[in-house]
């Protein structure tokens, strides 16, 4: 079993807590809503690693502009299939 088959029969029918994470951006002065550490992540163009650390207090900000505003926890819908890529 591959990695993605043996995470999909682990996680499948559990319900997954989606995390909607609110970021200060200080150098635009903007805020920004991202649906999960992947998704912020992806638009920090930072780790999910870092991303987890600053939700998680960590640190207090990312590449001297980042900071963290508040996390919202989601009840997300059951996984079925189509986990992975």
């Amino acid at each position: 079993i591959g990695h993605s088959e043996k995470m999909r029969s682990i996680m499948t029918g559990k319900k997954m807590k989606k995390k909607q994470i609110e970021i200060f951006d200080k150098e635009k002065s903007l805020k920004l809503v991202c649906d999960g550490v992947v998704d912020a992540a992806d638009k920090l163009s930072v780790s999910i690693g870092s991303i987890s650390r600053l939700c998680s207090g960590k640190v207090s900000h990312l590449k001297q502009r980042y900071y963290l505003v508040e996390v919202l926890t989601l009840e997300a819908q059951p996984i079925a299939f189509g986990v992975g890529g």
